[in-house]
């Protein structure tokens, strides 16, 4: 299965809750990504394995939190 076709089921499920996907194909992608959909309160939990540890701080600083 594809990244989009992932995705695609994933809205479809969502429909109902009105719950959004956005999907990152890179990387560097991320930290965008989630500055586009997150609130504030909002949880982000990053998964994975390898590369996938240097996102908490991007994510941080994209969102504003640290410089």
């Amino acid at each position: 299965m594809t990244t989009d076709a992932l995705a695609a089921r994933v809205r479809a499920a969502a429909v109902a809750t009105g719950a959004g996907v956005e999907v990152a194909h890179a990387l560097e992608d991320v930290p965008g990504a989630v500055a586009r959909v997150a609130r504030r309160g909002d949880m982000v939990i990053t998964l994975g394995a390898g590369s996938i540890t240097t996102a908490p701080e991007a994510i941080l600083a994209a969102l504003g939190g640290v410089s």
